[in-house]
Protein backbone atom coordinates (compact mmCIF):
# COMPACT_ATOMS: atom_id res chain seq x y z
CA UNK A 1 0.00 0.00 0.00
CA UNK A 2 2.83 2.20 0.85
CA UNK A 3 4.98 1.32 -2.55
CA UNK A 4 1.72 2.50 -4.27
CA UNK A 5 0.91 5.87 -2.49
CA UNK A 6 4.75 6.52 -3.14
CA UNK A 7 4.36 5.37 -7.21
CA UNK A 8 1.13 7.64 -7.55
CA UNK A 9 2.67 10.74 -5.91
CA UNK A 10 5.68 10.03 -8.15
CA UNK A 11 3.86 10.24 -10.92
CA UNK A 12 1.81 13.17 -9.69
CA UNK A 13 5.13 15.24 -9.21
CA UNK A 14 5.91 14.19 -12.79
CA UNK A 15 2.81 15.51 -14.28
CA UNK A 16 3.65 18.81 -12.08
CA UNK A 17 7.05 18.98 -13.29
CA UNK A 18 5.41 18.66 -17.36
CA UNK A 19 3.22 21.54 -16.75
CA UNK A 20 5.89 23.61 -14.99
CA UNK A 21 8.19 22.77 -18.12
CA UNK A 22 5.43 23.21 -21.03
CA UNK A 23 4.68 26.56 -19.41
CA UNK A 24 7.96 27.73 -19.27
CA UNK A 25 8.70 26.40 -22.74
CA UNK A 26 5.35 28.91 -24.00
CA UNK A 27 6.45 31.69 -21.79
CA UNK A 28 9.85 31.49 -23.62
CA UNK A 29 7.66 31.86 -26.93
CA UNK A 30 6.41 34.96 -25.54
CA UNK A 31 7.21 38.22 -26.80
CA UNK A 32 5.73 41.20 -25.20
CA UNK A 33 4.98 44.66 -26.51
CA UNK A 34 4.28 47.58 -23.53
CA UNK A 35 3.36 51.39 -24.74
CA UNK A 36 3.18 54.72 -22.44
CA UNK A 37 2.04 57.35 -24.70
CA UNK A 38 1.66 60.99 -23.80
CA UNK A 39 -1.52 63.00 -25.53
CA UNK A 40 -4.08 60.41 -26.53
CA UNK A 41 -6.98 60.58 -24.64
CA UNK A 42 -8.32 57.30 -22.92
CA UNK A 43 -10.60 54.87 -24.75
CA UNK A 44 -8.19 55.19 -28.07
CA UNK A 45 -8.27 51.71 -29.80
CA UNK A 46 -5.05 50.52 -31.20
CA UNK A 47 -3.86 47.31 -33.32
CA UNK A 48 -1.37 44.85 -33.68
CA UNK A 49 -1.07 42.95 -36.94
CA UNK A 50 1.06 41.01 -38.45
CA UNK A 51 3.19 41.25 -41.96
CA UNK A 52 2.08 38.71 -44.72
CA UNK A 53 3.88 40.22 -47.69
CA UNK A 54 0.46 42.00 -49.18
CA UNK A 55 -1.48 41.23 -46.58
CA UNK A 56 -1.68 42.63 -42.58
CA UNK A 57 -3.26 40.11 -40.89
CA UNK A 58 -4.95 41.71 -37.52
CA UNK A 59 -3.78 39.58 -33.69
CA UNK A 60 -5.19 41.91 -31.27
CA UNK A 61 -6.47 45.32 -30.32
CA UNK A 62 -6.20 47.25 -27.27
CA UNK A 63 -7.58 50.20 -25.84
CA UNK A 64 -5.50 53.04 -24.08
CA UNK A 65 -6.04 53.95 -20.97
CA UNK A 66 -3.32 56.27 -18.69
CA UNK A 67 -1.42 56.45 -22.07
CA UNK A 68 -0.95 52.60 -21.66
CA UNK A 69 -0.96 49.78 -23.72
CA UNK A 70 -0.29 46.24 -23.86
CA UNK A 71 0.26 43.46 -26.25
CA UNK A 72 1.18 39.77 -25.53
CA UNK A 73 1.64 36.91 -28.32
CA UNK A 74 3.32 33.80 -29.01
CA UNK A 75 6.17 33.57 -31.56
CA UNK A 76 8.52 30.96 -33.32
CA UNK A 77 11.12 32.87 -34.20
CA UNK A 78 11.56 36.29 -35.99
CA UNK A 79 8.15 38.47 -36.79
CA UNK A 80 7.67 41.77 -38.25
CA UNK A 81 4.66 43.48 -36.42
CA UNK A 82 3.14 46.67 -37.63
CA UNK A 83 1.17 48.95 -34.77
CA UNK A 84 -1.89 50.84 -36.48
CA UNK A 85 -5.00 53.37 -35.38
CA UNK A 86 -7.88 54.33 -37.27
CA UNK A 87 -8.53 56.46 -34.40
CA UNK A 88 -9.47 60.83 -35.63
CA UNK A 89 -6.03 62.21 -35.49
CA UNK A 90 -3.65 59.18 -36.28
CA UNK A 91 -2.34 59.53 -39.84
CA UNK A 92 -2.62 56.91 -42.22
CA UNK A 93 0.92 55.15 -41.20
CA UNK A 94 1.83 52.07 -38.84
CA UNK A 95 4.93 51.53 -36.59
CA UNK A 96 7.18 48.91 -37.69
CA UNK A 97 7.85 46.49 -34.69
CA UNK A 98 9.86 43.31 -34.64
CA UNK A 99 8.83 40.61 -32.15
CA UNK A 100 11.11 37.17 -31.25
CA UNK A 101 10.72 34.69 -28.24
CA UNK A 102 10.75 35.67 -24.81
CA UNK A 103 11.49 39.28 -25.99
CA UNK A 104 10.00 42.48 -24.40
CA UNK A 105 9.59 46.03 -25.95
CA UNK A 106 8.99 49.13 -24.90
CA UNK A 107 7.31 51.99 -26.93
CA UNK A 108 6.96 55.45 -26.04
CA UNK A 109 5.35 58.90 -27.87
CA UNK A 110 4.21 62.31 -27.50
CA UNK A 111 1.60 62.60 -29.85
CA UNK A 112 -0.12 60.14 -32.65
CA UNK A 113 2.46 60.57 -35.02
CA UNK A 114 2.26 56.68 -34.32
CA UNK A 115 5.30 56.45 -37.61
CA UNK A 116 8.10 57.90 -34.91
CA UNK A 117 7.16 56.43 -31.72
CA UNK A 118 10.26 55.18 -30.23
CA UNK A 119 10.66 51.32 -30.12
CA UNK A 120 13.09 50.21 -27.11
CA UNK A 121 14.09 46.39 -28.04
CA UNK A 122 17.20 44.19 -28.09
CA UNK A 123 16.24 42.91 -31.90
CA UNK A 124 18.83 44.36 -33.88
CA UNK A 125 16.33 44.17 -37.18
CA UNK A 126 14.58 46.81 -35.13
CA UNK A 127 17.56 48.77 -34.17
CA UNK A 128 18.15 49.26 -37.78
CA UNK A 129 15.16 50.74 -38.21
CA UNK A 130 14.90 52.98 -35.94
CA UNK A 131 18.28 54.14 -37.39
CA UNK A 132 15.89 55.55 -40.64
CA UNK A 133 13.51 56.49 -38.40
CA UNK A 134 16.13 58.92 -36.41
CA UNK A 135 17.16 60.53 -39.21
CA UNK A 136 13.85 60.97 -40.68
CA UNK A 137 11.75 62.16 -38.01
CA UNK A 138 11.08 65.69 -38.63
CA UNK A 139 10.46 65.31 -41.97
CA UNK A 140 8.47 62.32 -41.55
CA UNK A 141 6.28 64.04 -38.88
CA UNK A 142 5.35 66.26 -41.46
CA UNK A 143 4.38 63.55 -43.67
CA UNK A 144 2.33 62.65 -40.87
CA UNK A 145 0.44 65.59 -39.89
CA UNK A 146 -0.39 65.60 -44.17
CA UNK A 147 -1.63 62.52 -43.98
CA UNK A 148 -4.20 63.19 -40.84
CA UNK A 149 -4.90 66.49 -42.80
CA UNK A 150 -5.46 64.57 -45.98
CA UNK A 151 -7.99 62.03 -44.01
CA UNK A 152 -9.82 64.99 -43.02
CA UNK A 153 -10.78 66.63 -46.30
CA UNK A 154 -11.16 63.02 -48.01
CA UNK A 155 -14.19 62.66 -45.00
CA UNK A 156 -15.38 65.83 -45.95
CA UNK A 157 -15.58 65.18 -49.65
CA UNK A 158 -17.36 61.91 -49.36
CA UNK A 159 -20.05 63.99 -47.65
CA UNK A 160 -22.99 65.68 -49.76
CA UNK A 161 -22.44 69.26 -50.36
CA UNK A 162 -22.44 71.89 -53.57
CA UNK A 163 -20.32 70.96 -56.70
CA UNK A 164 -18.41 74.01 -56.03
CA UNK A 165 -17.88 72.75 -52.67
CA UNK A 166 -16.26 69.44 -53.61
CA UNK A 167 -14.16 71.16 -56.38
CA UNK A 168 -12.59 73.08 -53.75
CA UNK A 169 -12.26 70.05 -51.18
CA UNK A 170 -10.18 67.78 -54.25
CA UNK A 171 -8.26 71.28 -54.73
CA UNK A 172 -6.81 71.29 -50.88
CA UNK A 173 -6.77 67.32 -51.46
CA UNK A 174 -4.17 67.81 -54.40
CA UNK A 175 -2.39 70.49 -52.82
CA UNK A 176 -1.66 68.39 -49.95
CA UNK A 177 -0.44 65.55 -52.23
CA UNK A 178 1.91 67.84 -53.89
CA UNK A 179 3.22 68.73 -50.52
CA UNK A 180 3.87 64.88 -49.35
CA UNK A 181 5.93 64.09 -52.49
CA UNK A 182 7.99 66.94 -51.85
CA UNK A 183 8.51 65.85 -48.41
CA UNK A 184 8.64 62.14 -49.33
CA UNK A 185 11.77 62.99 -51.77
CA UNK A 186 13.51 64.86 -48.75
CA UNK A 187 12.99 61.30 -46.75
CA UNK A 188 13.89 59.43 -49.51
CA UNK A 189 17.21 61.17 -49.80
CA UNK A 190 18.25 61.38 -46.47
CA UNK A 191 17.26 57.72 -46.43
CA UNK A 192 19.48 56.99 -49.65
CA UNK A 193 22.26 58.29 -48.36
CA UNK A 194 22.14 56.06 -44.87
CA UNK A 195 21.85 53.20 -47.55
CA UNK A 196 24.87 53.79 -49.17
CA UNK A 197 27.13 53.58 -46.06
CA UNK A 198 25.15 50.41 -44.72
CA UNK A 199 25.78 47.02 -45.50
CA UNK A 200 22.72 45.04 -47.26
CA UNK A 201 20.21 43.29 -45.03
CA UNK A 202 16.89 42.70 -45.38
CA UNK A 203 15.76 46.14 -43.64
CA UNK A 204 18.39 47.33 -46.22
CA UNK A 205 16.90 45.97 -48.95
CA UNK A 206 13.03 47.02 -47.67
CA UNK A 207 14.07 50.16 -47.48
CA UNK A 208 15.43 50.36 -51.45
CA UNK A 209 12.01 48.41 -52.67
CA UNK A 210 9.83 51.69 -50.98
CA UNK A 211 11.94 54.33 -53.00
CA UNK A 212 12.32 52.04 -55.93
CA UNK A 213 8.47 51.83 -55.91
CA UNK A 214 8.14 56.15 -55.19
CA UNK A 215 10.59 56.18 -58.26
CA UNK A 216 8.24 54.45 -60.31
CA UNK A 217 5.01 56.31 -59.82
CA UNK A 218 6.31 59.46 -59.42
CA UNK A 219 7.57 60.05 -63.25
CA UNK A 220 9.19 63.07 -61.74
CA UNK A 221 11.49 62.34 -59.38
CA UNK A 222 15.51 62.50 -59.82
CA UNK A 223 16.41 59.48 -57.59
CA UNK A 224 16.38 56.47 -60.04
CA UNK A 225 19.95 56.70 -60.64
CA UNK A 226 20.94 56.42 -56.82
CA UNK A 227 18.38 54.13 -56.66
CA UNK A 228 19.50 51.85 -59.48
CA UNK A 229 23.55 52.14 -57.98
CA UNK A 230 21.68 50.72 -55.48
CA UNK A 231 19.97 48.28 -56.73
CA UNK A 232 23.37 46.92 -58.44
CA UNK A 233 25.11 46.24 -55.01
CA UNK A 234 22.68 42.63 -54.81
CA UNK A 235 24.03 39.95 -55.27
CA UNK A 236 22.45 37.68 -58.03
CA UNK A 237 20.50 35.66 -55.30
CA UNK A 238 18.53 39.14 -53.71
CA UNK A 239 18.26 40.38 -57.61
CA UNK A 240 16.27 37.11 -58.21
CA UNK A 241 14.48 37.32 -55.03
CA UNK A 242 10.60 38.64 -54.83
CA UNK A 243 11.65 41.62 -53.84
CA UNK A 244 14.50 41.79 -55.90
CA UNK A 245 12.36 41.58 -59.09
CA UNK A 246 9.89 43.97 -57.33
CA UNK A 247 12.51 46.68 -57.18
CA UNK A 248 13.89 45.82 -60.75
CA UNK A 249 10.21 46.14 -61.76
CA UNK A 250 9.92 49.56 -60.45
CA UNK A 251 13.50 50.36 -61.81
CA UNK A 252 12.32 49.01 -65.31
CA UNK A 253 8.65 48.68 -65.51
CA UNK A 254 7.38 46.01 -68.26
CA UNK A 255 5.37 47.62 -71.27
CA UNK A 256 1.94 47.90 -70.18
CA UNK A 257 -0.69 46.29 -72.54
CA UNK A 258 -3.29 48.63 -73.67
CA UNK A 259 -7.15 47.91 -74.85
CA UNK A 260 -6.65 46.41 -78.42
CA UNK A 261 -3.19 44.91 -77.80
CA UNK A 262 -2.49 41.31 -77.73
CA UNK A 263 -2.84 40.22 -74.18
CA UNK A 264 0.51 39.48 -72.02
CA UNK A 265 1.13 35.93 -71.30
CA UNK A 266 3.84 33.76 -68.86
CA UNK A 267 4.17 30.63 -67.07
CA UNK A 268 1.77 30.58 -64.41
CA UNK A 269 0.64 27.85 -61.89
CA UNK A 270 -1.98 26.44 -59.93
CA UNK A 271 -2.03 25.45 -56.35
CA UNK A 272 -0.72 22.20 -56.71
CA UNK A 273 2.47 23.48 -59.34
CA UNK A 274 0.74 22.50 -62.65
CA UNK A 275 2.14 25.30 -65.20
CA UNK A 276 -0.53 26.99 -66.61
CA UNK A 277 -0.63 30.11 -69.60
CA UNK A 278 -3.55 32.38 -70.37
CA UNK A 279 -3.02 31.31 -73.74
CA UNK A 280 -4.83 28.08 -73.22
CA UNK A 281 -7.92 29.21 -72.84
CA UNK A 282 -8.29 31.66 -75.53
CA UNK A 283 -11.47 30.22 -77.61
CA UNK A 284 -13.54 32.59 -75.12
CA UNK A 285 -13.36 35.43 -73.54
CA UNK A 286 -11.33 35.67 -70.46
CA UNK A 287 -11.63 37.57 -67.71
CA UNK A 288 -8.55 38.73 -65.57
CA UNK A 289 -9.13 38.94 -61.55
CA UNK A 290 -5.86 40.49 -59.88
CA UNK A 291 -6.80 39.76 -56.44
CA UNK A 292 -5.38 39.43 -52.80
CA UNK A 293 -6.42 37.89 -49.30
CA UNK A 294 -5.72 41.21 -47.49
CA UNK A 295 -8.34 42.97 -50.59
CA UNK A 296 -11.71 43.83 -48.48
CA UNK A 297 -13.15 44.34 -52.09
CA UNK A 298 -11.65 41.13 -54.20
CA UNK A 299 -13.47 39.34 -51.45
CA UNK A 300 -16.64 40.97 -51.66
CA UNK A 301 -16.17 40.38 -55.53
CA UNK A 302 -16.25 36.81 -55.26
CA UNK A 303 -19.58 36.03 -55.60
CA UNK A 304 -20.55 37.78 -58.51
CA UNK A 305 -17.46 36.08 -59.90
CA UNK A 306 -18.70 32.83 -59.12
CA UNK A 307 -21.95 33.74 -60.80
CA UNK A 308 -19.68 34.61 -63.80
CA UNK A 309 -17.65 31.38 -64.20
CA UNK A 310 -20.86 29.25 -63.91
CA UNK A 311 -23.36 31.31 -65.84
CA UNK A 312 -21.33 32.06 -69.16
CA UNK A 313 -19.50 28.59 -69.15
CA UNK A 314 -19.90 29.00 -72.83
CA UNK A 315 -18.53 32.07 -73.97
CA UNK A 316 -16.41 33.33 -70.65
CA UNK A 317 -13.60 32.07 -68.60
CA UNK A 318 -13.04 33.57 -65.01
CA UNK A 319 -8.94 33.80 -64.51
CA UNK A 320 -8.11 34.29 -60.49
CA UNK A 321 -4.77 36.01 -60.36
CA UNK A 322 -3.34 35.90 -56.74
CA UNK A 323 -0.92 38.76 -55.88
CA UNK A 324 -0.05 37.15 -52.68
CA UNK A 325 3.77 36.29 -52.48
CA UNK A 326 3.23 33.62 -49.94
CA UNK A 327 1.37 30.00 -51.15
CA UNK A 328 0.14 29.76 -47.77
CA UNK A 329 -2.06 32.85 -48.33
CA UNK A 330 -3.26 32.13 -51.50
CA UNK A 331 -4.10 28.76 -50.31
CA UNK A 332 -5.81 30.20 -47.36
CA UNK A 333 -8.18 33.28 -49.01
CA UNK A 334 -8.82 30.25 -51.92
CA UNK A 335 -10.16 27.78 -49.51
CA UNK A 336 -12.37 30.08 -47.47
CA UNK A 337 -13.73 31.81 -50.51
CA UNK A 338 -14.51 28.26 -52.18
CA UNK A 339 -12.92 29.84 -55.28
CA UNK A 340 -13.36 26.42 -58.27
CA UNK A 341 -12.46 28.37 -61.47
CA UNK A 342 -9.17 29.20 -62.96
CA UNK A 343 -7.22 30.17 -60.42
CA UNK A 344 -3.64 31.23 -61.08
CA UNK A 345 -0.51 33.31 -59.54
CA UNK A 346 3.56 33.03 -60.59
CA UNK A 347 4.51 34.06 -56.89
CA UNK A 348 5.99 37.78 -58.11
CA UNK A 349 3.03 39.99 -55.96
CA UNK A 350 2.43 42.76 -57.96
CA UNK A 351 6.08 42.97 -59.57
CA UNK A 352 5.47 39.88 -62.12
CA UNK A 353 2.33 39.70 -64.67
CA UNK A 354 0.45 42.40 -62.66
CA UNK A 355 2.79 45.08 -63.79
CA UNK A 356 2.48 43.98 -67.43
CA UNK A 357 -1.16 44.86 -66.92
CA UNK A 358 -0.51 47.90 -65.40
CA UNK A 359 -1.71 47.00 -62.14
CA UNK A 360 -1.53 49.60 -58.94
CA UNK A 361 -4.67 48.84 -57.07
CA UNK A 362 -6.75 45.63 -56.37
CA UNK A 363 -9.34 44.25 -57.13
CA UNK A 364 -8.07 44.98 -60.59
CA UNK A 365 -9.94 43.44 -63.72
CA UNK A 366 -8.80 42.73 -67.71
CA UNK A 367 -11.67 41.48 -70.02
CA UNK A 368 -9.84 39.69 -73.05
CA UNK A 369 -11.31 38.77 -76.48
CA UNK A 370 -11.42 35.11 -77.60
CA UNK A 371 -8.57 36.09 -79.96
CA UNK A 372 -6.53 37.06 -76.99
CA UNK A 373 -7.06 41.29 -77.28
CA UNK A 374 -7.33 43.23 -74.33
CA UNK A 375 -11.13 44.92 -74.51
CA UNK A 376 -11.11 46.83 -71.42
CA UNK A 377 -9.75 47.20 -68.23
CA UNK A 378 -10.51 48.82 -64.86
CA UNK A 379 -9.55 48.98 -61.03
CA UNK A 380 -11.86 48.52 -57.84
CA UNK A 381 -15.53 46.87 -57.01
CA UNK A 382 -18.88 48.05 -56.18
CA UNK A 383 -22.23 45.23 -55.75
CA UNK A 384 -23.38 44.84 -59.47
CA UNK A 385 -20.96 46.25 -61.43
CA UNK A 386 -19.19 43.54 -62.55
CA UNK A 387 -21.95 41.44 -64.05
CA UNK A 388 -23.39 44.92 -65.43
CA UNK A 389 -19.70 45.27 -67.17
CA UNK A 390 -19.90 42.05 -68.62
CA UNK A 391 -23.21 42.30 -69.73
CA UNK A 392 -22.78 45.37 -71.56
CA UNK A 393 -19.47 45.07 -72.94
CA UNK A 394 -20.07 40.98 -74.47
CA UNK A 395 -23.43 39.49 -73.15
CA UNK A 396 -25.85 42.42 -74.81
CA UNK A 397 -28.13 39.99 -76.55
CA UNK A 398 -27.34 36.53 -74.71
CA UNK A 399 -29.25 34.98 -71.83
CA UNK A 400 -27.04 33.44 -68.85
CA UNK A 401 -27.27 29.57 -68.84
CA UNK A 402 -29.74 27.89 -66.66
CA UNK A 403 -28.56 26.93 -63.42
Amino acid sequence: MHEHNLITAMKSLIAIALIFSTLQLYAQKEYTIEGKLTGIEDSTEISLFQDDGNVFSNIATDTIFGGKFKFRGKTEGLTHLVILSNAPGFPSKWLDVWVSPAVRIRITGNDKLLRTWLVESPIKEQIETNRYTKATKSDMDKLQQLSVIRNTLTSRILEKGSTDQRKKIKASIDSVDQKQDSITAIIHRAEIRLLETSPVTSIWIDKLKTIAMDVKYNKKSVLREPTLALFNRLDKKQKESAVGQEIYTSLFPPKVVKKGEPMADKALKDLEGKQHFLADYKGKHLLLDFWSLGCGPCIMAMPELRKLSSSYTDSLTVVSLSVDVKKELWRKATESQKVTWVNLSDGLGMSGIAAQYGVRGIPHYVLISPEGKIISSWTGFSEGDLEKRIKKLIFKDQQPATQ
